[in-house]
């Protein structure tokens, strides 16, 4: 996961101004696009400040209008008192401190302001930002744009399509273990367990053995529940492939015997040219592999057989991605 803004790793958005400001006796850098000469509310999010329009915030979400509705600027509650700051002004405007990722906040603040960043260009947003929109928006209850980021990520980063490889949608979204831990942080937090599935299974069926030191240790950000859920799932999921591959002909333990002239079916399979190698990938990765048999064309088999095998590849691929939940005890 990618971490937010700081005075030494600035998000990209945010390198278009260096110009400094000093409120409350600390230097903090002005948003280059949300910094409004006419605003009448800042925001200090961690090292950046926001000066914005009072009425549009409090247009959008019903915690802003009750925040800006506080007396200004003579407050004197302290920092832990839900994360304002007093005694913050500039040049006569109030200012409050927010405790959240300025990247999130910057990245709302783009829907509300929509002449700054027109939807057409949303495609830029990646699923950590997305994410960091759903925590923003409900944390301050702007709804229609966390339903949307909601979307977005279902569409197209975290759950995965059916008309999609897995592998190739897998290795894109869930090859970093990081992604994965954060991914089930994220969805635990916001209450969304449509997002757990690819993430516990990614999870469980990662190569371990290739991986450093420090992927591993942020499996320890889990709870013991979810660790526990990792080997159960994979356990069950290895279970349930067994079970379904070894009533298949093209793997050579069925011995279902085709009598077409040439179908090599219930022979010594010479389908593959690695046959022990095709069955430990089913085993490890079984999603992706059955996805490669959906698609697969070998003179080994007849017509019919091939096509028997490739439906029957995809009823186990979607009976297995529809059990997700029930390896990984998710429910």
């Amino acid at each position: 996961m990618k971490d937010g803004a700081n005075q030494d790793q600035r998000p990209a958005s945010f390198a278009g101004s260096l110009e400094a400001v000093i409120i409350g006796g600390h230097s903090y850098t002005k948003h280059p696009q949300h910094w409004y000469h006419d605003g009448s509310f800042g925001f200090l999010v961690e090292d950046t400040a926001f000066l914005l329009h009072g009425s549009v915030l409090s247009g959008k979400s019903a915690v802003m209008a009750d925040l800006l509705s506080l007396p200004q600027p003579s407050m004197s509650l302290n920092a832990s008192n839900d994360g304002i700051l007093g005694d913050m002004v500039l040049n006569g405007v109030p200012f409050v401190a927010l405790h959240d990722r300025a990247l999130d906040f910057s990245n709302v603040l783009d829907f509300i302001y929509p002449k700054t960043l027109p939807l057409a260009r949303t495609n830029h947003l990646d699923a950590d930002e997305l994410m960091g929109i759903v925590r923003f928006a409900g944390k301050y209850l702007i709804d229609d744009l966390k339903d949307w980021a909601v979307m977005e990520l279902s569409d197209n980063h975290l759950i995965l399509p059916q008309d999609h490889s897995s592998k190739y949608y897998l290795d894109r979204h869930y090859s970093n273990p990081n992604f994965c831990v954060g991914v089930i942080e994220f969805a635990r937090e916001c209450s969304l367990p449509g997002f757990l599935p690819f993430a516990f299974y990614a999870l469980a069926t990662q190569d371990w053995n290739r991986r450093q030191a420090e992927d591993i240790l942020c499996l320890d950000q889990l709870s013991v529940d979810d660790r526990h859920r990792i080997q159960c799932g994979r356990i069950a999921l290895t279970r349930a492939v067994v079970e379904k591959g070894c009533q298949r002909p093209e793997y050579g333990i069925a011995r279902d015997h085709c009598e077409a002239e040439g179908c090599q079916r219930g022979q010594d399979i010479s389908l593959w040219t690695n046959p022990s190698g095709v069955w430990n990938e089913l085993l490890l990765h079984p999603i992706e592999e059955l996805e490669m048999r959906i698609g697969y064309q070998n003179g080994g088999f007849c017509d019919d057989c091939i096509d028997e095998m490739q439906n029957e590849a995809q009823v186990i691929r979607d009976d297995l991605v529809s059990r997700l939940f029930e390896f990984f005890k998710l429910e």
